[in-house]
């Protein structure tokens, strides 16, 4: 079995909720793998592979690579104990890798080939990543500890992203009626699609170069703000007291599955999940059933009101009479 020293030594009993003493491990025909998103100083995810009693990790930047041919840093970290791989919770300030800890996917792998310079080439079978990845000790500037990570260009792989257009509301003077309708805010400031390539995100819209400039340490925040490294939002880019924030009101693509002809009610979910609600500047657009109710406080505040049907596809480009602007 390999040595959990290092894991220990840089961890403080009694101050952190992290596992310290394995347990009895049951025998399984595969072993595992998981990869947690850690919302520590600095936002990683951690891929980990069972080997030899211990879980082998290493902290991933960018996130696990899930287009063809893709490759990005995995820093080769200490071992860590089998009972990890289940870890979520919140390590407390102070603590080595302080901060929120979640899964975000586990299962199980196969080895493909091995190779003696230590390239370790696997077949995930997990809930997300499913296919073929190598890690590859690459010695990156001159350090042991940084390696590669590569998405096999195979079936299941991703392609090139692809770019999108924003769905436009027609005007309307009527708040309509039935509960086939649901309503948001017409929120003041400048729409924006956010694609998020490898953990890195950017501002889609027409206001010019000096809005990106103020966006900086918006788009910043926004890897640690949503619960996957590759994806497409649309919402806007507003500004409250407190600063620059982004008010998201749809998902248009979520690793690479394309959510255009889902329901405004399953896209809906599925944004309220990718969104981590402690990172305040990136924030759900809140949706209600009552829109002259909504129409008369907006209006107080100097607002819109946007009607959506509920079970309105994505019709990308397009001035829709499925979404309505109430002045």
């Amino acid at each position: 079995m390999a040595d959990l020293e290092e894991y220990r030594a840089k961890r403080n009993a009694g101050e952190t909720p992290e596992p310290l003493t394995p347990k009895r491990r049951r025998k399984r025909s595969r072993p595992i793998f998981v990869v947690q998103r850690h919302s520590a100083r600095r936002l990683h995810y951690d891929f980990r592979l069972e080997h030899d009693g211990v879980l082998r990790s290493w902290a991933l930047p960018r996130g696990v690579p899930l287009r063809a041919g893709e490759r990005s840093l995995a820093v080769h970290v200490e071992d860590h104990p089998l009972e990890y791989a289940t870890f979520e919770g919140d390590i407390p300030g102070g603590q080595y890798g302080a901060g929120w800890v979640e899964v975000w996917d586990h299962g199980t792998y196969e080895v493909q080939r091995e190779r003696p310079d230590g390239t370790l080439t696997v077949i995930l079978h997990g809930g997300r990543l499913q296919g073929e990845w190598a890690l590859v000790p690459a010695k990156l500037d001159g350090e042991e500890r940084n390696w590669l990570i590569v998405r096999a260009a195979k079936e299941g792989a991703l392609g090139p992203a692809r770019h999108y257009e924003p769905m436009l509301a027609r005007r309307a003077k009527r708040v309509p009626a039935g509960e086939e309708w649901a309503f948001e805010i017409g929120w003041n400031g400048t729409r924006a699609l956010s694609p998020m390539e490898g953990a890195k995100a950017r501002f889609e819209h027409a206001a010019g170069k000096k809005l990106d400039a103020r966006c900086k340490e918006l788009l910043g925040r926004m890897p640690r703000a949503v619960r996957t490294s590759e994806c497409v939002l649309d919402g806007v880019i507003c500004e409250f007291d407190e600063g620059a924030a982004y008010v998201v009101f749809d998902v248009l693509e979520i690793e690479g599955a394309v959510l255009l002809d889902e329901p405004w009610t399953r896209r809906r979910e599925l944004l309220a999940e990718l969104l981590d609600d402690h990172v305040g500047e990136v924030r759900l657009s809140r949706a209600y059933d009552d829109g002259a109710a909504l129409r008369t406080a907006a209006r107080a505040q100097g607002l819109g009101v946007v009607a959506k049907r509920r079970d309105a596809v994505y019709r990308e480009g397009a001035l829709s009479g499925d979404w309505r602007l109430l002045d």
